[in-house]
């Protein structure tokens, strides 16, 4: 009897689980579909213009992303999935990194000072630029946080992404099955 009422407990967990299982792909096929509109919306736009010109900045400005495919990615943090992906991010830049038309910049609205201790704490290795609340969010387009884009070696957008997750296997899933391929191909392109 125990043995029967275990058999059918562990079925019934089974198909629960496969039930949230195909529920979560159904879910990230939408989000996927919603956000692939946005990211066609925004493509062969150019980044809007932007200077870092503050004492003590890293000097970038919209002319910096000429002749470069640039990784741009907009955070703050007490966004938990910005926080979320950082670790990923990081190991994206290291693969990318090798590339010599390839760079990595990201924005936040967060004081210089507590910059650099972010940095630190999340083995940040790309520039951080800081820059006003107002001023991310006209760089981003509008949108929320997490943003992510990739500009082409013309400095126009050609991969948009806003959102995420806090979900380990989704931030991995986005970067390596979504990023990741879309920088290579800018990359491959661009040679």
């Amino acid at each position: 009897m125990i043995k029967l009422f275990l058999g059918v407990l562990f079925c019934g967990i089974s198909i629960a689980g496969r039930a949230q299982d195909s529920t979560l792909v159904e879910y990230n096929t939408n989000l996927d579909s919603m956000l692939e509109v946005l990211n066609k919306k925004f493509q062969g736009q150019p980044f809007p213009g932007f200077s870092d010109s503050r004492p003590g900045g890293t000097g970038f400005t919209r002319a910096a992303l000429e002749g470069k495919v640039t990784y741009i990615n907009f955070w703050f943090e007490h966004c938990p999935p910005c926080i979320a992906e950082m670790e990923m991010l990081n190991r994206l830049y290291y693969r990318l990194k090798p590339y010599k038309h390839f760079q990595f910049i990201s924005f936040t609205f967060e004081k210089p000072e507590r910059v650099k201790y972010l940095v630190r704490k999340f083995h940040i290795p790309y520039p951080v630029v800081t820059v006003s609340e107002e001023e991310c969010y006209r760089l981003n387009l509008g949108n929320g946080f997490p943003t992510s884009m990739a500009t082409d070696r013309r400095g126009r957008i050609a991969y948009f992404r806003t959102g995420g997750s806090t979900a380990k296997v989704e931030v991995e899933r986005v970067v390596w099955k979504k990023i990741y391929p879309a920088l290579l191909h800018l990359l491959r392109k661009s040679r």
